[in-house]
């Protein structure tokens, strides 16, 4: 409650008062680039019943509020490729809301898709659809029966790559990431 003063004179105040409950701010742990969209994953906050979560352009000037979620993740599939975007996440606790920190920022990078693999003279020639925006790709590999993925070569240049260090009878499955800067697509 507040009460008004002037000299030694002190105004009357509102004997109920505003109460308002303290939530804390979540913290943004990490944000990527998924098949779908972007991935966002933000700390817990004790006693918060959700979180509002938020996003704006590089461009915007004003947050727009992309709904209520119970959890700690969320998948914002309303991106488009080659825009940057800036998120943040408020906490809810009954009709309070907590502050909110600058947030995290990442370009959306559209997952490239392998449109040919096909056998040539000298290995076998992988070839994915362009993306616009990226820097290059990250071409992934693995032999039949691997399961972890290799990467085997960075294109900066165009949208094809032939590995020739492949051996007859073996089957090779490959994928292919995008990237500018330090950020990468899905794969």
């Amino acid at each position: 409650r507040v009460r008004g003063m002037a000299g030694s004179s002190v105004g009357c105040y509102d004997s109920t008062g505003v109460g308002i409950n303290f939530v804390d701010t979540p913290v943004l742990k990490s944000i990527k680039n998924t098949k779908d969209g972007i991935s966002l994953k933000w700390g817990s906050v004790k006693g918060a019943t959700g979180y509002r979560v938020y996003r704006r352009t590089t461009t915007d000037k004003v947050w727009t509020y992309l709904g209520v979620i119970k959890g700690t993740t969320y998948n914002d599939k309303k991106v488009q490729n080659d825009v940057t975007y800036r998120y943040t996440v408020r906490a809810v606790f009954k009709n309070s809301l907590s502050a909110f920190e600058s947030g995290l920022v990442l370009k959306h990078i559209k997952t490239p898709e392998i449109t040919s693999i096909i056998s040539v003279d000298n290995g076998l020639a992988i070839e994915w659809e362009e993306v616009s925006g990226v820097s290059g790709y990250y071409l992934y590999r693995k032999a039949e029966g691997e399961k972890n993925w290799t990467r085997i070569a960075t294109v900066r240049n165009g949208n094809e790559y032939v590995d020739k260090n492949v051996n007859d009878g073996v089957e090779y499955t490959y994928t292919v990431k995008a990237f500018f800067d330090k950020t990468v697509s899905a794969y």
